[in-house]
């Protein structure tokens, strides 16, 4: 079971990866890349379907990751599986309640969207950097884990970036620029990678062994001497 989840965890984000690059190449010119969110896509008749799987293969991914972490590494990645679990929902919601067509229109569902976005690009990086610091002691995740680090704050300073360039923001307003759809393109692909690392992790590590229990009843050598 801990080799389906890593299975799980491992394919779930290459679906994504795979969806994402089809929604560009199939809808071309139907969201601008630059100034365009990727979740635009799910408004669109024939792509919001694509959208969806895409979205949702990577809530699977997480959700497989948490299980297989759960039986590798148990005491060490809890902390990081409650946030893996959180964004897993979190990803289900994204998928399931669509952004807002266009920006200034409020609705409850563009709400829930957003918000739990904002859990999945806050919380992959935390989950990451956490499960970096947990294992840094134990032999098969200390290359892992600097791969870990390294993603984890790739991730937190695209997230920083694209905050800045989103409309609204006193930087965007006072610059101009406008291009916080390929900066949110980044970060998806930064923390759909970060995934994948934490999956090769899950898939490289194995459990630890317990020894063979004693036998109830049975004496040890020089017992009731």
């Amino acid at each position: 079971m801990t080799r389906t989840g890593g299975r799980i965890a491992v394919a779930g984000p290459i679906l994504t990866l795979s969806v994402m690059i089809w929604l560009h190449v199939a809808f071309p010119g139907t969201v601008d890349p630059m100034n365009g969110v990727i979740s635009d896509y799910a408004s669109v008749d024939t792509a919001g379907p694509l959208f969806a799987l895409g979205v949702l293969s990577l809530a699977a991914g997480t959700a497989g990751l948490t299980y297989a972490l759960a039986r590798i590494e148990p005491a060490r990645s809890a902390a990081a599986r409650v946030l893996l679990a959180g964004v897993s929902v979190a990803l289900a919601l994204t998928a399931l309640f669509p952004t807002d067509p266009s920006l200034g229109v409020g609705s409850a569902t563009g709400e829930i969207h957003r918000w739990s976005t904002a859990l999945v690009f806050t919380g992959l990086p935390c989950a990451g950097w956490i499960l970096a610091r947990q294992t840094r002691t134990l032999p098969g995740w200390r290359p892992i884990g600097r791969v870990l680090n390294g993603l984890s704050l790739t991730s937190v300073a695209i997230l920083v970036v694209f905050l800045l360039t989103h409309p609204g923001s006193p930087a965007a307003t006072l610059t101009g620029v406008g291009f916080y759809g390929l900066v949110e393109r980044m970060l998806i692909v930064s923390e759909v990678v970060l995934v994948l690392a934490m999956a090769a992790g899950a898939t490289r590590v194995r459990p630890p062994r317990t020894g063979p229990a004693t036998p109830s009843g049975s004496l040890t050598r020089g017992s009731f001497r």
